[in-house]
């Protein structure tokens, strides 16, 4: 079903599923890069941590779903982007020097089955997250997502992502979207 095989697969959206993670999920998905590789973890994070994590409180995974077969899953969790990573042009003026965090929401992992990357499911993942964040922010207050990439830059880059300004010699890039973009700086929301 790859894109590299076909270019007729047609995603319907009313296919897919995001449901939390259980104990009696047994999941075979494929986290490993082309080479066959866990460099990011994503593998070991699903089988290993993410349940625990859970447990913790540290954050949510969803598992996404396709014609009722696991095909990926996202983990969310909290955070915070302090406010010199975020372009000052672009910044709300909220935050002063007392309180220089803005509250984010964080995608902590994410992946697609290997076999089934560049498909599309990851664009249909990231509006379902964009729309899960920010309903949620509506309820807790929040601004940004944010994210740590590494090969996946482009395609973060094409949801309105940016590399935040600040980087110190991270390993990942530290990205970051407003998630209610159509707010002025400045601007208080209501």
């Amino acid at each position: 079903m790859s894109s590299r095989h076909t270019d007729k697969f047609k995603i319907d959206p009313a296919k897919l599923r995001f449901k939390k993670l259980t104990k009696k999920d047994v999941l075979h998905i494929d986290c490993t890069d082309d080479d066959g590789k866990d460099s990011q973890c994503l593998q070991y994070f699903l089988d290993k941590r993410a349940l625990k994590y859970q447990n913790s409180h540290l954050g949510m995974t969803y598992i996404v779903s396709y014609n009722r077969k696991p095909i990926g899953y996202i983990t969310l969790s909290t955070s915070s982007i302090h406010k010199n990573e975020i372009y000052k042009k672009t910044r709300p003026s909220a935050r002063d020097k007392d309180a220089p965090y803005f509250p984010a929401i964080i995608i902590v992992n994410f992946a697609i089955d290997k076999k089934l990357r560049g498909c599309g499911f990851g664009q249909y993942v990231m509006l379902w997250c964009g729309g899960f964040a920010r309903i949620t922010a509506k309820k807790i207050g929040c601004r940004y997502i944010i994210l740590f990439a590494k090969g996946a830059i482009p395609f973060y880059k094409r949801h309105k992502f940016q590399i935040a300004e600040l980087q110190n010699r991270r390993k990942f890039k530290l990205m970051y979207a407003d998630l209610f973009p159509e707010k002025k700086k400045g601007e208080q929301r209501g």
